[in-house]
């Protein structure tokens, strides 16, 4: 493996409290075939550490998924029960193999949707202890959703006067230097200078204040859909299709998670320039197949007899991975493409066997 072998760059739990938005991102990338390190992935996202404020917000993650060349669909809904229309939203964006950052816990955290199993949503979240687990709608949706506190109790809704100027909120700035509204013949918000952003609780009657969290509204969802652009190889090898293949083996094997982008890469380098090969292609299934028993054989040969059993492990999770990402061999470059693994799978059982 080409990293070094303690640091572990798969679906692993976050290393730091307030980095669950890289690891979000991460994951999501992951999952497409861009396996990234956390230290390149917070450079991108600039993480803000707790006594500056802590956390990533929406801004800084749409900006590193463009950096890292993928665009993004962004979800908000604000109702007092959009659950229909936005499960309908996620289910879409899965269904076209489209990983989703989730903002749950009130806005306290950030997981990543990366498929659906049946009913069940897969979902990695940085912050538990394996990383990757499954959760019904209805649980979902009891983390996702976010509340405003002084919205959803009537009795902490704070009245004003009606013959009282001064109640305005601006949309735009969050109420900073906002004026009257248009109605009341302002020219716009002081702060951020847009007109027609003004609500102007004299003029439109409701009495109340706008709550600067949720302008309102009781319900919140937000989400971020990564999206790979057309014809990519991030939209025609991406492990989101074949989940389902996969996922009780990521549930159940820690190593697996932990290990995970390194195979990857390892692939990658092996059988990259080989993806969309078209008639030449031979499926990975296939190469694994027939060549992977006389490699295993050979590899024991050469290593100590009690590494056999990672062997067999080492090239089991080389297949599944490789499998998950369709990954393809061109049979016109056959040999290059076998030494190339070859020299790979041996240079992992080694290190492998003096961790």
């Amino acid at each position: 493996m080409s990293i070094a072998l303690e640091d572990k760059h798969g679906f692993v739990y976050q290393e730091k409290p307030y980095t669950c938005g890289p690891n979000s991102l991460r994951h999501a990338l992951l999952v497409l075939g861009k396996p990234l390190t956390r230290d390149r992935v917070n450079i991108a996202t600039r993480p803000v550490s707790p006594w500056e404020g802590g956390g990533t917000d929406e801004v800084q993650l749409r900006n590193a998924i463009k950096r890292f060349g993928f665009s993004y669909d962004e979800y908000e809904e604000w109702d007092d029960d959009p659950a229909k229309k936005t499960k309908k939203w996620l289910d879409n964006q899965l269904a076209k193999h489209h990983p989703v950052l989730l903002n749950i816990y009130n806005g306290a955290h950030w997981v990543t949707a990366i498929g659906k199993v049946g009913s069940k949503y897969v979902i990695a979240d940085s912050y538990v202890d394996k990383v990757v687990v499954l959760y019904d709608w209805n649980h979902l949706r009891e983390s996702w959703f976010a509340y405003c506190e002084q919205c959803s109790d009537p009795d902490e809704v704070e009245y004003v006067d009606q013959k009282d100027d001064g109640m305005q909120w601006c949309r735009k700035c969050d109420g900073y230097g906002s004026r009257d509204c248009g109605r009341c013949r302002t020219k716009g918000c002081v702060h951020c200078g847009q007109s027609g952003q003004i609500d102007c609780e004299k003029c439109n009657g409701r009495g109340v204040t706008v709550c600067d969290r949720c302008e309102g509204q009781a319900y919140s969802y937000y989400g971020l859909a990564v999206i790979p652009f057309k014809n990519s190889t991030f939209e025609t090898h991406n492990a989101i299709s074949r989940l389902p293949d996969f996922v009780g083996s990521l549930l159940s094997s820690r190593y697996l998670r932990d290990w995970w982008g390194y195979y990857l890469v390892d692939l990658i380098d092996c059988f990259g320039d080989s993806l969309n090969a078209g008639p030449d292609a031979m499926p990975a299934k296939e190469f694994f197949g027939t060549f992977g028993p006389t490699l295993v054989d050979k590899t024991n040969e050469w290593v100590d007899s009690s590494t056999e059993k990672k062997t067999f492990r080492e090239f089991a999770n080389y297949c599944l991975v490789a499998e998950a990402y369709d990954m393809q061999v061109n049979r016109k470059r056959l040999k290059e493409d076998l030494i190339a693994f070859s020299a790979c799978f041996v240079m992992t059982i080694v290190e492998s066997a003096g961790a």
